[in-house]
């Protein structure tokens, strides 16, 4: 399953494109993060860096730096950016966890928790879902 996803998923990144934060590889994510992490630090800073601060801020998990959308008094919920990598891991999670959900409760959960997981990303994973699309002949 994880195997039809990801090739499926480099198909849209090729047809993407290359400055989308919603497919970001992990290099990427790496380098958005020491760019960040730079601005945060500068003195001086300008119009792009204040572009960039209100878009992206880091936050460290578990010993580990993970990106998400800045907060604010009005939006105190934190929500991370996934590099691709990681996108199968938690629609799978997602989704094993509200025991095969379809379309609309994955992406209300993922809304909840992730700022650049799209629609179409979820209905990749979908489609590689054996147990779902039996489900869906069946009926």
């Amino acid at each position: 399953m994880k195997a039809e996803f990801t090739e499926k998923l480099n198909k849209l990144v090729g047809r993407k494109k290359s400055n989308s934060m919603y497919l970001i590889n992990m290099s990427r994510y790496q380098d958005f993060i020491r760019e960040v992490k730079e601005i945060k630090n500068k003195l001086n800073k300008d119009f792009e860096d204040y572009k960039m601060l209100a878009s992206y801020d880091i936050l460290e998990v578990n010993g580990r730096e993970r990106m998400i959308q800045p907060r604010n008094e009005i939006n105190s919920t934190i929500k991370f950016y996934v590099p691709i990598e990681e996108l199968f891991g938690v629609l799978h999670t997602i989704h094993l966890l509200f025991k095969h959900a379809n379309k609309d409760v994955m992406e209300a959960e993922i809304k909840t928790k992730f700022c650049n997981v799209s629609k179409e990303v979820i209905k990749i994973y979908l489609t590689c879902c054996k147990t779902c699309q039996e489900k869906i002949y069946c009926a």
